[in-house]
């Protein structure tokens, strides 16, 4: 080997990288994901439950429109879902939160219907429900 090959592939071998620098590459990018991974879960928790509220929202309207055409409430939500030759559904899919419980439904004689989901913990009458009675509140 000569002088011009023996600095060719010393030239080389000095391009890659050290060990060192890989584990501190690797130290900065675990340090990172520690950092962002539990703000987006958050952000996650923080978009079913806003989901769930624009949920109750929609079979809402959906509720005030039957009550409109009808002159009352319905007794359970299946009407809203169903199709009639002449009319199209209210409800389009079904009515189940982003924790995959189905919404409760409580006629209340001439007052609005109270519709609830279950929340996080899918348990109903829990501090975490979400009903349209506090869907204002954030």
């Amino acid at each position: 080997m000569n002088k011009q090959e023996t600095r060719t592939v010393r030239e080389a071998l000095r391009q890659g990288f050290t060990l060192i620098e890989i584990l501190v590459a690797v130290a900065i990018i675990a340090t990172l994901a520690a950092i962002a991974v539990p703000a987006l879960m958050s952000n996650v928790a923080e978009a079913r439950v806003t989901a769930a509220r624009e949920l109750i929202g929609g079979v809402e309207t959906a509720l005030n429109m039957y009550n409109m055409k009808h002159g009352a409430y319905p007794d359970t939500l299946e009407p809203l879902t169903q199709e009639t030759e002449e009319e199209d559904a209210l409800l389009q899919g079904d009515y189940v939160d982003p924790w995959g419980t189905e919404l409760r439904y409580e006629r209340r004689g001439k007052k609005r219907p109270l519709l609830t989901s279950a929340g996080p913990d899918k348990e109903f009458d829990t501090e975490d429900d979400i009903t349209n009675k506090d869907k204002k509140k954030k």
